[in-house]
């Protein structure tokens, strides 16, 4: 049980009324919690309660009467440093595999199958969730499936055997492979086979960069393969690609955006895209062909594309998500108005139920919006009080209305995650672009604030993983 931090449950949870479900959903998705109880409720025609899995401790405005925090390495961090009060995000795979393995989490889910029929699961992604228990129903794509093409290297075969328009790329089998590569191909860039959101990938200019970068990456990373692309120059844009696969040569394109980037790391999206309407078929096209071939393996629910635009206009594919993305918040709210229901068509497909026809061929809106995460900008950060203004509706209910909010408690020490998220909407795309980047900026200087007690590389990367032996 090293990986469980805290425990707090209905204590009459073996016997009430209610059909308990875990919630892997990160506290960005929080909202959308409330739309899947409503769903499963409607569905069944009984009461549904969530047991929250979440990965470090949360402030006064989430819904909390059950949950459980699940996180091992955060576990040795307090007890290498006699502080609980840390806020350590794992990734969410990580966080699945720690709930699949658990103990703890498996007595309980005997328990609670004493006493109803299924153990729903709601994650943002199925990879690396390995339910062994056939009472367990992921609500999202089969595990396995989703799992296989999570690996970067995967997509690249994908792409390849697609006949996408892909940047040139070379597979090298561990990091000692790649220490090898001749200077002449310096810099590029590099990824690990499972990296989300630009955790496990860098631009390496010089084999010092590569040995700075290496000690970071994951145990289930370090040993496994990894891709070497050449550079792409002048980038522009980053687009993304949200679509759904609802049966077999059946893929659904439910909103192009384009990617707010920090350097790599992913932060965000914009909508509408900016993307050419060259490149908005190019888009479509591909993204509908990797829909329609992972349908033939299996696949079923919401995945997503990355892609690159270079100061040429040329388009590449760089990436395929095969889950939940970031803009899912956004994306079911902006398409309930077009009598969209994202929610019952996930729930249909994980039950194996025929899918509504989708009412519109026109899924654009005649407004912009943008959504982004806030992260203080190092680690070594203290949290001041908790912020929370506006609703996640207001955006998509009012045109030009803001939602904001940080996460944790306060006093809490920021080392790495999420630690806040805002939603903006406007009649003019380039107005959310601007406002987006002002709020995250705000929220930042307003709720957290540097310990200068600690030295300033104290949580970097490397001191992180000392601390962690």
């Amino acid at each position: 049980m090293n990986e469980i931090i805290k425990v707090k449950l209905d204590k009459d949870f073996k016997k009430n009324g209610f059909e308990y479900f875990f919630t892997l959903l990160g506290e960005r998705f929080d909202y959308l919690n409330n739309l899947w109880i409503q769903e499963l409720e409607k569905k069944f025609n009984k009461k549904f309660e969530p047991i929250f899995i979440i990965n470090a401790e949360r402030n006064q405005f989430f819904k909390m009467e059950n949950y459980i925090i699940i996180n091992e390495r955060l576990g040795k961090l307090q007890k290498k440093l006699k502080n609980k009060k840390i806020i350590f995000q794992s990734e969410q795979e990580d966080l699945n595999k720690e709930f699949s393995n658990s103990k703890f989490i498996k007595l309980l889910i005997n328990k609670l199958t004493l006493k109803q029929d299924r153990v729903f699961v709601l994650s943002w992604t199925t990879s690396s969730l390995f339910l062994d228990n056939p009472k367990m129903i992921p609500l999202g794509p089969n595990p396995i499936i989703a799992t296989k093409y999570d690996n970067k290297i995967e997509h690249i075969k994908v792409f390849q055997k697609l006949k996408l328009p892909t940047n040139e790329v070379k597979i090298y089998q561990g990091l000692s492979k790649v220490e090898k590569i001749d200077k002449k191909l310096y810099p590029f860039f590099l990824s690990a086979s499972f990296s989300s959101g630009g955790q496990e990938s860098q631009i390496i200019k010089s084999i010092k960069t590569l040995k700075d970068f290496s000690p970071w990456f994951r145990e289930i990373n370090r040993n496994n393969k990894f891709f070497v692309a050449k550079l792409i120059k002048n980038v522009k844009l980053a687009p993304n690609s949200n679509a759904i696969v609802i049966g077999r040569n059946k893929t659904k394109i439910l909103c192009i955006s384009d990617q707010i980037m920090h350097g790599l790391k992913y932060m965000g999206n914009i909508y509408p895209s900016k993307v050419s309407k060259k490149n908005e078929k190019i888009i479509n096209d591909a993204t509908i062909k990797i829909g329609n071939y992972l349908s033939q393996k299996g696949f079923r629910g919401l995945f997503g594309c990355d892609f690159l635009i270079d100061g040429k206009d040329k388009c590449y594919i760089t990436d395929l998500n095969p889950r939940r993305q970031g803009g899912y918040l956004c994306n079911v709210l902006m398409l309930q108005p077009k009598g969209i229901n994202i929610i019952e068509i996930e729930l249909k497909l994980a039950l194996g139920e025929d899918t509504p026809s989708f009412i519109s061929e026109d899924l654009s809106i005649d407004y912009a919006w943008a959504h982004s995460k806030v992260k203080p900008p190092h680690s070594n950060y203290k949290i001041l009080p908790s912020l929370k203004a506006g609703e996640h509706t207001d955006p998509f209910l009012k045109v030009g209305a803001i939602f904001k909010m940080t996460f944790f408690p306060e006093k809490y020490l920021y080392v790495s995650g999420t630690a806040g998220y805002c939603i903006v909407s406007s009649d003019f795309r380039n107005e959310v672009e601007k406002r987006i980047n002002k709020i995250t900026k705000e929220i930042v200087s307003q709720c957290f604030i540097r310990d200068k007690t600690l030295p300033k590389n104290y949580f970097d990367q490397v001191e992180i993983l000392n601390l962690l032996k």
